[in-house]
Formats: C-alpha cells, sequence, structure tokens
C-alpha cells in the first residue's frame, strides 16, 4: 500500500494527538486508520470483530498515554529492571524469579525447548493449542488428554497420563476456548502428585477475570510450578506483545535460555507499568462482561441457544450442527467469531463479549444464522 508523505504525517498527527482525545473514565476508541495502517487484518469496514478475545474498550488511557510518550524513546535500548521490580513485588518474589516474552505465546512455545527435549508432554485436548502445536513440530510425544463433560480439564485423567516420561503438564486456567475453572485448591492438591522432575506449567492468561483462584501463590510451595500471564487480555494490549513467567529461578533460566534478548520493547515496558496501577479500567472491563453475560444469557436462554457458562470474556455456543457453517454465515452479517473445531469442538462456536453494541448485533445475526433446530420452535 503506497503512502504518500502528507498521508503519513496526518496520520502520525493523528496518533500523537490521540492523548488529548482519550476520555479519561471512558474507553479509548480504536482509531479509524486502522486500514490505512495495514494493521486491520482484512476484516471489511464496520466489521464486528469478536472472535479473538481483544478487549473491546481498548488500553487503558493510562497507559495509552504513557505508551505515546515513550515512542520517542524507541532508539535506545531497554533494561526492563523496573518492571521486573514491580511484577516481583505484586507476586512476592525475588527479580531472578520473573522472565518475560512477546506476550505469553512466546513463552508457551519456548517451554518444550526448555524443558520437555528428550521427554513427553501431558495437555488438554480441547484447550490452548499453542504449547502443544510447538512440541508436536519438535517430534515430542504429546498426550492430549480430554476435558471432562464440563468442559473442563480432567485433572485425574491428566494424573494418570503422567509417566516416567513427562516432563511438562500444562493446564490453561481458566481454560481457552471453553472458559471453565478449576479452583486454586484442586491445582494445589494436583501439584503435590507431579513428579519433581516435572514442570507443571499453568497458563493464567484471563485469572485476572477470576483473581480470587489465582495460582500464582504455588510457586512459593512447589520448585517445578510455572506461572504465566499476559498484557493482551484485561490489559487490552494485545497488539503490544507483553507477557511474563513466575517460577523458580532454575526453571527462569531454563525457560531464558530459549527467549529472544529484550523481547519487551520500550513501547510495551512503559505501558505494562503504568497498566498496572489502572485499576479503573480494569474494573470497567469487568463491570461491561458482567453486563454482557446477563444479555446473552436472558437472550440465548429464550432462544433456546445452547451456551456454556463462563468465567471469561468469551463464551461457547453449541451450534448442535457444523459450527463452520456458523461462522461462515455470521461472516456473511459482517459478525467474526471463531470456530470450535481449532480445539476439537466441531459443533461449537466462540464468542468474545464485546461491547453492549456489538453483543446485540451479534445477537441480531444469530438469529438469522443458527441452524434450524437449534433454537426452539416458537421462542421469540
Amino acid at each position: 500500500m503506497k503512502t504518500s508523505r502528507r498521508q503519513f504525517l496526518a496520520t502520525a498527527a493523528g496518533a500523537v494527538a490521540a492523548p488529548a482525545l482519550l476520555p479519561g473514565v471512558e474507553a479509548v476508541a480504536a482509531p479509524p486508520q486502522l486500514g490505512n495502517l495495514g494493521i486491520d487484518w482484512g476484516f471489511p469496514e464496520g466489521a464486528v470483530r469478536v472472535g479473538l478475545n481483544e478487549n473491546p474498550l481498548g488500553v487503558s488511557p493510562v497507559a495509552a498515554r504513557a505508551m505515546l510518550s515513550a515512542v520517542v524513546h524507541g532508539n535506545r535500548y531497554l533494561r526492563s529492571s523496573t518492571l521486573v521490580d514491580k511484577l516481583a513485588e505484586l507476586h512476592g518474589v525475588d527479580n531472578d524469579w520473573i522472565t518475560f516474552g512477546c506476550g505469553s505465546t512466546e513463552l508457551l512455545m519456548n517451554a518444550p525447548w526448555g524443558f520437555a527435549q528428550g521427554g513427553e508432554i501431558v495437555t488438554g485436548k480441547e484447550a490452548y493449542r499453542d504449547l502443544p502445536n510447538e512440541s508436536q513440530q519438535m517430534g515430542i510425544t504429546t498426550h492430549m488428554v480430554p476435558l471432562d463433560s464440563t468442559l473442563t480439564h480432567d485433572l485425574g485423567a491428566m494424573a494418570n497420563a503422567i509417566n516416567d516420561k513427562t516432563r511438562i503438564i500444562n493446564v490453561t486456567n481458566p481454560n481457552n476456548p471453553t472458559g471453565t475453572l478449576l479452583p486454586v485448591q484442586e491445582l494445589r492438591a494436583f501439584a503435590r502428585g507431579v513428579p519433581a522432575e516435572c514442570v507443571f506449567l499453568i497458563d493464567e492468561a484471563y485469572i485476572h477475570f477470576a483473581p480470587d483462584e489465582e495460582a500464582s501463590e504455588l510457586v512459593h510451595e512447589f520448585d517445578n510450578v510455572l506461572i504465566l500471564r499476559t498484557f493482551s487480555k484485561i490489559f487490552g494490549m494485545a497488539g503490544i506483545r507483553v507477557g511474563y513467567a513466575v517460577g523458580h529461578p532454575e526453571m527462569i533460566r531454563k525457560l531464558r535460555r530459549y527467549g529472544v534478548r529484550n523481547n519487551v520493547n520500550t513501547v510495551g515496558f512503559v505501558g505494562a507499568i503504568a497498566a498496572l496501577d489502572d485499576t479503573d479500567h480494569m474494573d470497567r472491563y469487568r463491570n461491561l462482561l458482567r453486563e454482557g453475560k446477563d444479555f446473552y444469557k436472558k437472550e440465548l436462554d429464550a432462544l433456546g441457544i445452547d451456551h456454556l457458562p463462563s468465567w471469561t470474556p468469551f463464551f461457547l455456543i453449541n451450534t448442535h450442527g457444523d459450527g463452520q457453517q456458523v461462522v461462515d454465515a455470521l461472516g456473511e452479517h459482517n459478525v467474526f467469531i471463531r470456530r470450535g473445531v481449532d480445539w476439537d469442538l466441531p459443533t461449537y462456536v466462540r464468542v468474545t463479549y464485546g461491547t453492549m453494541e456489538e453483543n446485540e448485533k451479534v445477537l441480531a445475526a444469530l438469529k438469522q444464522v443458527m441452524p434450524e433446530g437449534t433454537v426452539r420452535q416458537g421462542a421469540a
């Protein structure tokens, strides 16, 4: 895409002026020039994007101002010690218990390299796939344990899958894509039975939506528990790419060997520090989610559309048919969700809770496209 100097300067000026436009206590609106910036993923104009679990409120206004101020210092290499200090204090650990990733994705993909070469991995089947995808590409035997009847990680079955070659047990909690949650007490009890030579990796990308069950405290009790976190979800920084791991220094050293040095950029570093302090923005998102969950429960129950309760900013709908057909049909209505077949759930689709305006558009489209027989006859 060709861009004239005048167009470039106009776009840049709009970006620099953004802080003055931030409403302070409201959401940061997505800039209208996404397509001009080439970061719109090719979605058509007016698309309702509720398939990627992005924060519909955007970045915290506080973090946005901080990041815009940091851009001009992008010529300098970064030492992320201030962010390490802040996270170490948050989790009650020393600084060498923390390492960063380009989002938690980098850490998930590096874990098999750091811990499982020559060994095996146990993970959930209908769960987030970056770690098992990487391990399978490496030729590592990966045991994909089906979730239980409630689509929650089956810890009993996972325990039975452990053998003398197991080097990683991977749990996503709350789980993506099912939105289900394991209480921290169950994770603690499971951790007691994990062999010392195995890393018990708990991916907590969505734990901020269920903070009473966060498991980071387990790193104080078990040397082989590794916790992953991200700034992509509740903090609304998916495009900024900042994630981190918390665990015993020996594990952190092994994981860090396979990471990119200085993998947190200056903008992300400053934004993450600011976002941690903007609890008002997190509360606004949680309040929006409560409103969205109440809305969908009421409306989908009235329509007889089968959907799962969720602890996360997304939920599953069971189409009782071909979920891909529903995804395609919604796309014709300019509504974009995620297909469940990506996690071996072919009858399901995953919907991200959006703004209330977006939720209403999704519901209107669902009424038009759900397969015959999915909606109760005679429902309004």
